[in-house]
């Protein structure tokens, strides 16, 4: 891992142990909150139809998907969940799918997801 990418771990846990105490104050309606502020930055990266699906479960306080988002704000330990979050959102989603589009470029072929997420340490 790169200095840049521990400084950016680093940054981004701090950021994220502040929104993990946000939502726990009222989940399904600061949930729906950081989805509408999401939007905004990401909207043109994220399809707005996963997007809108997303507040769709949330608003409805019901369905697999939302049982599972509220099992995992109720039951994990925070450490967990904050290193999780950070292994899929920072290393996998962005620093891995950099990884796999530069690598694509580079080698002239698709090179597994899962073999350059293996070397980011959680």
């Amino acid at each position: 891992m790169t200095r840049k990418e521990k400084t950016q771990r680093k940054l981004t846990g701090v950021a994220l142990s502040t929104l993990l105490k946000f939502v726990d104050k009222n989940p399904q309606e600061n949930i729906l909150k950081l989805l509408n502020i999401a939007e905004r930055f990401v909207g043109n990266i994220f399809p707005k139809k996963n997007l809108e699906a997303m507040k769709k479960v949330v608003k409805s306080g019901k369905g697999v998907y939302y049982d599972f988002a509220m099992n995992l704000l109720n039951d994990l330990d925070r450490g967990v969940l904050k290193k999780m979050i950070l292994a899929m959102g920072l290393g996998a989603g962005v620093n891995g799918t950099k990884a796999v589009r530069a690598n694509r470029d580079k080698y002239k072929c698709n090179i597994p997801f899962l073999i350059l997420t293996a070397r980011t340490r959680v």
